[in-house]
């Protein structure tokens, strides 16, 4: 479901963004480059949420512990997994935008704003 969510933010990101990457691929970058700066801006989103998960993930783990008897460790490994999964899978979303975006053709973009 975080995958979907992640896919259609990027997918407008995208579509909002489509004059200023057509304007890029007009003055000479390369589709690669539009792809990785997509995908970099993705990985730098997607981690910050990871990392405000992770936090709130320990904060939760210690209320729980608090209010339920018996022993109750949270597991790194259950964290590390989970974040690995949500960047993977963040990443895997935000491709296809990416392609899109890599693929606009400038002469299109700047000829419907006009």
């Amino acid at each position: 479901m975080t995958a979907v969510g992640v896919f259609g933010l990027f997918a407008y990101a995208v579509a909002q963004r489509r004059r200023e990457l057509g304007i890029r691929l007009a003055l000479g970058a390369t589709p690669h480059a539009v792809l990785a700066m997509v995908l970099s801006d993705a990985a730098r989103l997607s981690a910050g949420g990871v990392c405000t998960g992770i936090g709130a993930g320990i904060v939760a783990a210690r209320v729980i512990r608090a209010l339920l008897p018996g022993p109750f460790a949270p597991d790194a490994l259950v964290l590390a997994t989970a974040a690995v999964v949500s960047l993977a899978s963040a990443l895997a979303a935000c491709w296809s935008p990416a392609r899109r975006a890599a693929a606009v053709d400038p002469a299109d973009v700047l000829r419907a704003d006009a």
